[in-house]
């Protein structure tokens, strides 16, 4: 939070969103406090045009959308009228009936979003962008992993560790005060993840799911756990990672003891207290 407050617009989330979270009894971390700052302008029409052409829900999705595609590109930015394709592309039934130019407006109100001149969309900062991927990922939590829909949403770039410490403090969002926190909300995504990983590997998928398992066992146990040996984590069949790109990444205290590794590439990659 000590960082985020040095930009004045991240200040002005903590300050707005902090005494919710003080007065209902729920940790504070920058995942529940973006949560807070953005659900407001979703659900509260005074913020919105006045005829909104989107529910909440159907702009959530639009800018999860988003969220994926700029996080895939090297500039993050996406002009709107490659967005309307997106849409067709990614939410065929949120595309029906849309007016694109209305949501373009209707996206203009959104501080968090910024649109040059000649009509491209970027996040106004990057942590914007790490959340609506962490909150995309929160939501096929909420619908218990469907389908193949894990998989697509990790088919991007690598995810980082902010990205990801986002997606935790939501999952701890919605409990109620005193819940037993490690317990709570990783069950799903460290499941669903080790069943991902037991499929046939799959370029820049595979990666990004060993990489979000790793992270959110990290989030779990606190930063003192990170660098001590991994906990004993059930794979439900040996991680196929063969031929897998890891070089460079940070897997520190990783359990690696049943993954098949053949032909990965492993230069660089931090392995301290891996097992």
């Amino acid at each position: 939070l000590e960082d985020l407050s040095r930009v004045p617009q991240l200040l002005d989330i903590i300050l707005h969103g902090l005494p919710t979270l003080k007065t209902g009894g729920k940790a504070v971390t920058p995942g529940a406090l973006y949560l807070i700052y953005t659900d407001q302008w979703l659900n509260d029409p005074r913020l919105r045009l006045a005829e909104m052409q989107l529910s909440a829900r159907q702009i959530a999705l639009l800018l999860e959308t988003l969220s994926t595609a700029l996080w895939a590109r090297a500039d993050q930015r996406l002009h709107y009228s490659d967005l309307a394709r997106l849409v067709r592309e990614h939410s065929p039934g949120l595309a029906a009936g849309l007016n694109h130019e209305r949501v373009d407006l209707e996206l203009r109100t959104a501080a968090f979003l910024v649109r040059s001149s000649d009509g491209y969309y970027r996040f106004s900062h990057k942590s914007f962008l790490e959340f609506f991927i962490a909150r995309r990922l929160w939501q096929i939590d909420a619908r218990q992993y469907p389908g193949d829909e894990l998989a697509t949403a990790l088919d991007t770039a690598r995810l980082n560790r902010e990205s990801v410490s986002m997606l935790g403090d939501l999952l701890l969002a919605n409990l109620p005060p005193g819940a037993d926190q490690p317990a709570a909300g990783y069950h799903g995504f460290l499941k669903a993840t080790g069943e991902l990983l037991a499929q046939p590997y799959r370029k820049g998928v595979s990666e990004n799911a060993l990489l979000l398992r790793h992270y959110l066992i990290g989030h779990r146990d606190g930063p003192s756990r990170r660098r001590q040996p991994a906990p004993a984590e059930a794979w439900p069949a040996p991680p196929q990672l063969q031929g897998a790109d890891l070089a460079g990444l940070n897997l520190a205290g990783v359990d690696l003891r049943r993954a098949q590794l053949q032909q990965a590439d492993l230069q660089g990659c931090d392995l301290g207290f891996a097992c």
